[in-house]
């Protein structure tokens, strides 16, 4: 059975201004997504993060 792996790709962070979501860079530090608008929902912020057109996941 393989073993687990970790990767760091985005974080979700709770704003006074709603949900903004945070890349890793390739040593694993944090940056904001600015290019990104804060949403309001969870929901949306997740959503964010599966669109193909931003990149998380490839």
């Amino acid at each position: 059975m393989g073993q687990w792996t970790s990767r760091r790709v985005a974080r979700l962070r709770r704003t006074d201004e709603g949900w903004e979501v945070d890349g890793a860079d390739r040593n694993g530090r944090w940056y904001p997504c600015d290019h990104l608008p804060a949403v309001s929902s969870l929901e949306e912020a997740l959503t964010v993060l599966d669109d193909p057109r931003q990149a998380f996941w490839g």
